[in-house]
């Protein structure tokens, strides 16, 4: 998550929370001098500048048709109404178009790791906290820490998540397919590594699997498998949550698992349970595994080694 405020020290400085760092950078720009970009670590991402320049034109890889170039947003946004033609910023990134500018599919950066997201949930606030009541609705994500982050970047402890928080449904896309550059910037990105030459991550959002060959900073995407994941209404810890320190430690064909028996099984998370397995794909329906289709689960377990990573997002 990305978040907008004047200070990390000053939360009620914030004016957002953004899973799109563009977008978080959209919001700085319109607020003005003063505002920073933060990561969930507090860490400055970006910071406005009285330097930065707006500049209009009609395409960004068409120097000669701009028009000009403007340190205010507002001034750039209506000259770029008033000739039909689009706002960027000094990275070449589109902030504005008007309505009348043609319309151009804006597809997300590859190296931006932040084009990838995964699944939140809508739930009962069941104490007030910050502007939320008690009884109210609201949607929430996992973060890399574990935590719980409102809309407005509130954030709630990992373990504070029952006193504050009933899940009542989990959002995900299920079409939601990243490409092969996407996938691969995000796990290089992260800078994962694992202790074979395989990595296994399953996107909870888009309900897929993403299979990876090489080493830290060089994963290459092999295989991409539909899959199922942890669904909240089998209880309390059923949802498997968010990791990138599991790993694959044991392989059966057969294992009875805590609610039935579970075939070309291995075990990633914890002795009991949280395994990938054969199952069903494409929705979250399991009590906390990784569900494949039959043949993907059998090339998963015959290519796959012991102490390969697992990362869950």
């Amino acid at each position: 998550m990305y978040f907008v405020r004047k200070a990390w020290n000053k939360p009620k400085t914030q004016l957002g929370a953004f899973e799109i760092l563009q977008n978080a950078k959209i919001c700085a720009h319109e607020a003005g001098v003063g505002y920073s970009v933060f990561n969930d670590s507090g860490k400055v991402i970006y910071k406005v500048s009285k330097d930065d320049w707006y500049r209009v034109r009609s395409s960004w890889d068409k120097p000669d048709s701009q028009i000009g170039a403007y340190q205010n947003l507002d001034t750039a946004k209506k000259a770029a109404d008033q000739t039909s033609k689009i706002v960027y910023d000094w990275d070449g990134n589109e902030i504005y178009r008007s309505k009348n500018a043609n319309p151009t599919p804006v597809k997300p950066s590859t190296d931006d790791p932040s084009v990838v997201r995964t699944m939140s949930y809508k739930a009962k606030v069941l104490k007030k906290i910050g502007k939320y009541s008690k009884g109210s609705t609201v949607e929430v994500t996992r973060d890399y820490k574990k935590n719980w982050v409102f809309p407005d970047g509130t954030t709630i402890a990992k373990d504070k998540r029952a006193t504050y928080l009933d899940l009542t449904k989990q959002i995900y896309d299920n079409t939601c397919k990243y490409t092969k550059d996407v996938a691969e910037a995000w796990v290089n990105g992260r800078k994962t590594a694992s202790d074979t030459e395989w990595l296994f991550w399953c996107n909870k959002y888009g309900q897929r699997a993403y299979i990876f060959k090489g080493s830290k900073g060089n994963w290459t995407l092999q295989k991409t498998f539909k899959c199922g994941t942890g669904n909240i209404k089998y209880g309390d810890g059923s949802d498997q949550g968010v990791s990138f320190g599991w790993k694959i430690w044991d392989k059966e064909e057969k294992y009875q698992g805590p609610s039935s028996m579970q075939y070309y099984n291995m075990h990633y998370s914890s002795a009991w349970g949280n395994s990938i397995h054969y199952g069903p794909v494409g929705k979250p329906s399991t009590h906390g595994c990784i569900s494949l289709a039959k043949t993907n689960a059998i090339w998963c377990f015959k290519n796959l080694p012991i102490n390969t990573r697992v990362i869950v997002f």
